[in-house]
């Protein structure tokens, strides 16, 4: 038997030995042991990394439902936006929230909120163009945005309007949509000091909190038009009432003057009526009666027909209200408005007495006096 093969025998004998038996049992078992400890860890990890993932879900699932409570607690946002963004700030870090809203006219954008860090240029109300802002990218993907740079360049191509954000310090921008009936109204946007400070699952959570706000917000936005309006419409209500007792006082010395100015008038008239008839007509009528050549006659004529127009007033008023009297009749009712008997009238206008009760009759019919007992003569004086 030559050394190899004598070898190979002391192996298998040692092999057989029974304590080379126990010792390699012990090593298996050790390494089952070993191989079921990491297998034991790997499980508690498991179940630690599925405890830990429970909790943070559930403490992130009661912070969103809070958020919900105290946006949903006034529609007055501006009360509560404070708290809103004091419980983001528990689920999502940030140096600066802001909530941006499309404004009515669809190019621009209104900062209706902000917290935090203060950017010269971005403050509560400013009105900043649409284009070229994260919220125009938003607005066509309806995708939230998780910005990170490293430096300014390749902003100015992408993201003009974050330079200045970026300038200010901030160096992690995450923004995502608002949207309420199945519309963009406007972002909400977190800024973090910190390079690359927010994930996609930050991104994804925040997407869960503007989910939560957009219908309070939306609303909130409507009560402040309506606020708005109903402020203008008031406004607008008193200064018509102020109009309207202005106008009332106006009306009411318009009318006053222009009741004195009637009454004037109507003095006036009277006094001009009765120096005609105390100064001018008596004689008139002496120069009627007396013998006058064809001449003369027509000066008096003349004379009589201007005195006639001076009293025009009287007679202007009797051809409104009684406008199928003839000319005859106007004279005719004119002086006996002046107190004519029917002899004086039928002197002063070349007629028969007959002639003067005829057209008296018919005075009286088209005056609505036919038939009745008034007298023409105190009906024509009672004539305003």
């Amino acid at each position: 038997m030559n050394r190899k093969q004598t070898r190979h025998s002391a192996d298998e004998r040692r092999a057989d030995h029974p304590v080379t038996r126990e010792v390699e049992a012990l090593r298996l078992r050790i390494q089952a042991l070993e191989k079921s400890e990491v297998e034991r860890r790997r499980v508690e990890e498991a179940l630690r990394q599925s405890q830990e993932s429970t909790h943070r879900l559930a403490k992130e699932n009661e912070i969103i439902a809070k958020i919900g409570r105290i946006i949903g607690s006034s529609l007055n946002i501006e009360e509560v936006y404070e708290q809103f963004a004091r419980e983001a700030h528990r689920l999502i870090p940030f140096d600066r929230i802001a909530v941006n809203l499309i404004h009515p006219d669809p190019d621009t954008i209104t900062v209706t909120y902000i917290s935090g860090m203060e950017i010269d240029g971005l403050h509560v109300g400013d009105v900043i163009p649409l284009k070229s802002s994260i919220l125009e990218k938003i607005l066509h993907s309806r995708r939230g945005v998780l910005i990170q740079p490293q430096s300014e360049q390749g902003l100015e191509k992408r993201y003009p309007f974050i330079k200045i954000v970026f300038r200010a310090g901030l160096r992690s921008i995450l923004s995502v949509a608002l949207i309420f009936r199945d519309q963009v109204i406007g972002a909400l946007h977190l800024r973090s000091k910190k390079t690359k400070a927010y994930t996609e699952s930050d991104l994804r959570l925040a997407e869960r909190i503007a989910d939560q706000i957009a219908g309070a917000v939306a609303n909130a936005q409507l009560f402040l038009q309506c606020k708005y309006a109903e402020g203008t419409l008031k406004k607008r209500s008193q200064e018509l009432k102020i109009k309207s007792h202005n106008l009332k006082e106006v009306n009411t010395t318009l009318k006053v003057l222009l009741r004195q100015r009637e009454e004037d008038i109507v003095e006036v008239e009277k006094r001009v009526l009765t120096n005609l008839q105390e100064l001018v007509w008596p004689y008139l009528e002496r120069l009627n009666n007396a013998r006058l050549n064809p001449l003369q006659n027509n000066y008096l004529n003349i004379l009589a027909n201007n005195l006639q127009n001076i009293v025009s007033p009287f007679l202007n008023k009797l051809k409104s209200r009684h406008r199928n009297l003839t000319s005859r009749e106007i004279q005719i009712v004119n002086l006996i408005q002046q107190g004519k008997t029917t002899k004086e009238v039928a002197a002063a206008l070349n007629l028969s007495s007959r002639g003067v009760e005829f057209h008296r009759h018919n005075i009286r019919a088209k005056m609505g006096l036919k038939n009745r007992k008034a007298n023409l003569s105190s009906f024509l004086s009672s004539l305003p």
